[in-house]
């Protein structure tokens, strides 16, 4: 009976033994059956966010050449009335902004006219296409099957095979309406004329014998070509669709707002004319003629509170009275003011106006005879700002 009892449980030894065999390798199949799959799902993942990452960088490249290219557009068309070089204009931008490796097809049927109003700063331009008088354009790029610009390849096949998808991008730029401070330098100095020297004495080398501060401005003189450039600047103001106001500040010792906001421009060149006919010397306070530009464009009862304001300053010299003008422009720029500067002449501080510019937000331009000041003012109206406003 002992040895037929150590005979059975050698036995059941052996068969537990092998079960548990059984059981550890079909344990130990089913564990790589599991990672198997862990492992499949865990590459489609990986390849389902690497095409999601490679379409959000596409679309954003998208989306840059396409406000880049609207922008071209816009701006060209403003200022030359001609579609054909506008849509070159933006081909040009989309072809240095590539889309996944490859520029954007712009096609004239891409691109759509239209009217963007709001009734205050605090709204969004709403957009509307057509219209008698447009001031927006509109412009919608897709990268698909059969457009010009081809679809967007996926880096690896998604669900169903597929390897290609669609995206779509688009941009409204809209020519802002704008509140302008124009502010023109009448100091003595502008007396003379662009080359020469302005020191007093003598009199200017245009001026007839006996000439005097007080008389009419001497022909040619700094301040003749600067009212022949803001001639030129309300003129290409006159062509753009869009409606800007004009207010006039002028400043010597001190500044003064020779005329308020105006649509009708006729009104600053005749508030220029009467300096003209009676050109006194003066310093050059630059400061404040920022500043009265500023409450102007801040209290004036003809300023609309959707327009956009923006400063243009211009001075022959350099600051011989006032504050600072770099500190007031920093004040005034953190109001939303955009300010843009010129500088006229070789005795011009450009490096104090290329500041004032940049704490506005602006630019600044120079010109150092009387036909580089009238393309100077033709080029700063033609380089308002303008909105993405979608």
């Amino acid at each position: 009976m002992k040895k037929s009892k150590f005979f059975h449980t050698s036995e059941y030894r052996r068969h537990c033994s092998a079960s548990c065999h059984c059981v550890a390798r079909a344990r130990a199949g089913a564990a790589i059956v599991f990672m198997l799959f862990v492992l499949i799902a865990m590459l489609l993942l990986a390849a389902f966010a690497i095409n999601l990452a490679h379409i959000q960088l596409v679309r954003t490249e998208m989306q840059v050449a396409t406000d880049a290219s609207a922008r071209a557009a816009s701006k060209v068309f403003t200022s030359s009335g001609d579609f054909s070089r506008a849509v070159a204009a933006a081909q040009s931008l989309a072809n240095r902004n590539l889309v996944n490796s490859s520029p954007l097809q712009l096609r004239q049927s891409d691109f759509q006219f239209g009217t963007s109003t709001r009734e205050s700063l605090d709204e969004r331009y709403q957009y509307q296409s057509g219209g008698g008088d447009p001031n927006a354009l509109h412009l919608r790029v897709t990268k698909a099957t059969g457009t010009a610009s081809g679809p967007v390849a996926l880096a690896f096949p998604s669900f169903g095979g597929r390897r290609f998808t669609d995206l779509t991008s688009e941009a409204i730029v809209t020519q802002v309406e704008l509140d302008i401070a124009l502010v023109v330098d009448r100091s003595g100095s502008m007396a003379y004329a662009a080359q020469e020297v302005a020191a007093h004495p003598p009199i200017p080398a245009a001026a007839p014998a006996g000439w005097f501060f007080g008389d009419p401005v001497p022909s040619p003189s700094r301040w003749l070509d600067t009212v022949n450039a803001v001639d030129v600047f309300l003129s290409e103001l006159a062509q753009s669709p869009q409606r800007e106001r004009v207010t006039l500040v002028t400043y010597a010792g001190s500044a003064t707002t020779d005329h308020d906001l105006t649509e009708d421009y006729s009104m600053p060149l005749a508030a220029l004319s009467q300096y003209s006919a009676n050109f006194n010397s003066g310093d050059t306070n630059i400061s404040a003629g920022l500043r009265v530009a500023a409450n102007t464009l801040a209290s004036s009862s003809n300023v609309r509170p959707w327009a956009s304001k923006v400063i243009v300053i211009m001075t022959d010299g350099i600051r011989t009275q006032g504050g600072n003008p770099v500190s007031r422009a920093r004040t005034i720029g953190k109001t939303g003011v955009m300010i843009f500067a010129v500088t006229f002449s070789a005795s011009a501080d450009q490096q104090a106006m290329k500041d004032v510019a940049a704490a506005g937000g602006g630019i600044h331009y120079h010109a150092a005879t009387s036909s580089g000041l009238a393309d100077v003012f033709r080029e700063v109206a033609r380089n308002m700002p303008t909105l993405i406003s979608h």
